[in-house]
């Protein structure tokens, strides 16, 4: 597998940018017409709609990953929505939520095999010659993928539910990290999904999201107990 990565400035001609070092980047590739043109709707979708392209300073982070002859996956990770609610308990990643043709088309292109982690990181992988349906990637290419995505470094980002909490600098190479699903749902689980649903964590903060998560999951919901109704059939 080869790995190609550039951080673009959140503005409208990063675009045109992102195109020309992705055709740059796959050279001799059968499908890099479809690849280059999902990644300019990812990149367009998040200088026109996120923090990126709406905040000064924002960037997007552009990734690709190729199996020759195989499949080819981009990933592109904007500064996240300007409105940023914390998932649904219980929710994981969802297929390209944000509306709009756009992204419409790069879940087709894709054949069904895109998608999104809520939080600013837009994913499609598509196969090597179009049409072709691609193989599914093998738990060791996602756990790769992952970790080089993460810096080698815990990328806890608020999963452990400290907030603004970020591991220390010494969480660099050789620091047991573990490649476990965004929304914790156990390791069995974890070889089956995308890898924009997987994480890199520390020991600590692992445990700490699984804690969260058993939490969450045991919490019972009461109801509105301000009208009770009493004897007669009224309230009081």
């Amino acid at each position: 597998m080869t790995t190609c990565s550039r951080t673009f400035p959140g503005r409208p001609e990063s675009v045109a940018e992102a195109r020309r070092w992705a055709a740059r980047s796959l050279i001799g590739c059968p499908g890099v017409a479809d690849v280059v043109l999902c990644l300019s709707e990812l990149v367009t979708n998040a200088v026109t709609h996120s923090r990126s392209g709406l905040l000064r300073g924002g960037t997007v982070r552009v990734r690709i990953a190729a199996a020759p002859g195989v499949w080819v996956r981009i990933e592109v990770r904007d500064d996240g929505p300007v409105s940023w609610p914390p998932a649904a308990p219980g929710a994981g990643p969802t297929e390209l939520a944000c509306g709009g043709r756009g992204l419409q088309l790069v879940r087709e292109l894709a054949g069904g095999h895109a998608g999104s982690d809520r939080r600013g990181l837009y994913w499609a992988r598509l196969p090597w010659i179009p049409g072709e349906v691609p193989a599914p990637e093998p738990w060791g290419t996602r756990w790769l993928a992952v970790m080089e995505r993460a810096g080698w470094r815990c990328e806890c980002s608020g999963q452990c539910g400290r907030a603004g909490h970020r591991c220390a600098s010494g969480h660099a190479p050789g620091y047991p990290l573990h490649v476990v699903p965004a929304v914790p749902v156990g390791d069995a689980v974890a070889v089956t999904l995308p890898t924009c649903a997987l994480v890199a964590l520390c020991a600590a903060c692992r445990a700490e999201a699984e804690r969260i998560a058993s939490r969450a999951a045991g919490a019972v919901t009461r109801p509105d107990a301000l009208f009770v109704p009493d004897g007669d059939g009224g309230s009081r």
